[in-house]
């Protein structure tokens, strides 16, 4: 068991995720940094944390286990408060949503921060950001996909062991193949949202677009919803896998446009009908 974990950035996954590792009892003290303090204080009031850090960072020298739960265009600066501030044999890891770009953050850090660090990306979110939608539950039974930067066996074990004590299913990916899979996966859906959604609004009379949508806009409109900052650094950071994914997703639009352009209903509807087969084998 870890003694002292340190949560750097207390949004809405990181306040979540405080609140699990208090709930789970998984260390001694729950610490953490945000450069909101009104965060800090909420956090600190509703016992999601123990203390919280000011720019000394002491109590960032005293943990054992660091996440970064930070939007991911901030891993630079973050980093080079963690390596004046690290204490020695502590992992470092994050939940983010991309992982390549680290190498390189990495690079300017020490040999020590380089060998302590291990990546981590726990498949669950929500539309709503900031520390008061924290959410009780939100890890619970949910997949994260771990991310070594090195063969280091030590470090793979313990941060599984982490997120397993809070419930979490591991699975290991190399940091490539993440970010390839997760564009595809992840920030594809996010992407079509923005701009379908920016499509709908610009069509829709003002003001009335509840009376000509139903429940799948609004699936759509959750999404389209999401913080403009930590999306803006996903997609500019993971930019060559998101033009791919677009590529082969507007491919896959113009087939489809073909089949409707037929009107062969035949055809429409063997093509839902595959795709009902796949979700449901």
């Amino acid at each position: 068991m870890f003694r002292n974990i340190y949560i750097f950035g207390l949004g809405m996954m990181g306040g979540s995720l405080a609140h699990a590792i208090k709930r789970g009892k998984n260390c001694k003290k729950v610490y953490a940094y945000d450069t909101c303090r009104q965060s800090l204080l909420f956090a600190k009031k509703n016992l999601l944390i123990d203390d919280y850090d000011d720019k000394q960072f002491t109590l960032l020298k005293k943990s054992d286990l660091i996440i970064i739960c930070a939007p991911v265009k901030k891993y630079d600066e973050i980093f080079k408060v963690i390596d004046k501030n690290i204490s020695e044999n502590a992992i470092v890891s994050d939940i983010g949503s991309i992982k390549t770009n680290i190498t390189t953050s990495l690079d300017n850090c020490s040999v020590s921060l380089r060998r302590s660090f291990i990546g981590s990306h726990p498949l669950t979110g929500s539309e709503k950001y900031g520390i008061r939608n924290y959410q009780t539950n939100l890890y619970n039974n949910q997949y994260v996909l771990i991310s070594p930067f090195n063969k280091n066996n030590d470090l793979l074990k313990e941060i599984t062991n982490f997120w397993k004590k809070i419930g979490c299913n591991c699975i290991t990916i190399k940091p490539r193949q993440h970010d390839s899979l997760l564009a595809l996966t992840s920030h594809l859906p996010h992407i079509t949202s923005f701009v379908l959604v920016k499509n709908i609004l610009s069509k829709c009379p003002q003001g009335e677009i509840d009376s000509y949508t139903g429940g799948g806009f609004r699936d759509f409109a959750r999404l389209a919803n999401s913080d403009s900052e930590m999306w803006e650094g996903i997609i500019s950071l993971n930019k060559s896998n998101i033009i791919n994914s677009i590529d082969e997703f507007t491919n896959e639009i113009k087939n489809f446009k073909k089949i409707v352009k037929n009107g062969k209903s035949t055809e429409i509807k063997k093509y839902i009908e595959k795709i009902h087969k796949k979700l449901n084998s």
